[in-house]
């Protein structure tokens, strides 16, 4: 029900990113990581600011064994932010890797 919400909303508004943002962790919780990936990816062209965005994105490529790609979103959202406590804690694992070098 809340995906056809979503869906509905983003045909009349394509580029509102709370509604790709809530829809990305929509999919997520429902194990739909690839779509929820997809989503982000148009999120994060829309909106390449968007720290959350960036830092689901991070998180899932880090999920699927995509270290670069995940450094690289990870990095983007660290540059964003004005101080470490302003990320998203689900970030920390990426970003703990990032900084020893795993």
């Amino acid at each position: 029900m809340v995906i056809d919400l979503l869906s509905r909303a983003l045909a009349v508004q394509p580029d509102d990113t709370w509604a790709l943002f809530v829809m990305a962790r929509t999919l997520v919780a429902l194990k739909r990581e690839e779509e929820a990936q997809e989503v982000l990816e148009r999120l994060v062209a829309v909106d390449p600011g968007n720290v959350r965005g960036l830092a689901l994105s991070a998180v899932l490529r880090w999920r699927r064994g995509d270290r670069e790609g995940a450094f690289a979103r990870a990095g983007e959202a660290r540059r964003l932010t004005a101080s470490p406590s302003d990320l998203p804690t689900s970030l920390a694992p990426v970003l703990s890797a990032m900084d020893f070098g795993l």
